[in-house]
């Protein structure tokens, strides 16, 4: 049996050193921001952390109260957003691809 995840995968560039992931309790934006936010407290990288990769969901990237914004204004000052827009094509290619 496959139990399938969504997790969160703390990387640092360069280098790719793997930091941290976060598997959410929860898809809310603002408990995944919180558990994201741990990870880069924890890991003293507040004054660090420039950039943010992600998928474009709303969840991730809505600028109101979503993931990215809501770790902005913890942060208080704004990240560079680098969102692929791979997944965008995932529904239509699922299902076009599966007959």
């Amino acid at each position: 049996m496959t139990i399938k995840e969504k997790y969160y995968a703390i990387v640092s560039f360069p280098g790719d050193n793997y930091i941290d992931h976060v598997v959410h309790s929860s898809s809310k934006s603002e408990d995944v921001a919180n558990e994201i936010l741990s990870v880069i407290n924890d890991t003293d990288s507040t004054e660090s952390i420039y950039a943010l990769i992600c998928d474009d969901t709303n969840n991730s990237t809505g600028k109101i109260n979503e993931i990215i914004r809501r770790l902005e204004k913890s942060l208080e000052r704004p990240l560079q957003w680098l969102v692929c827009m791979l997944h965008f094509n995932e529904p239509f290619l699922e299902s076009t691809l599966q007959y």
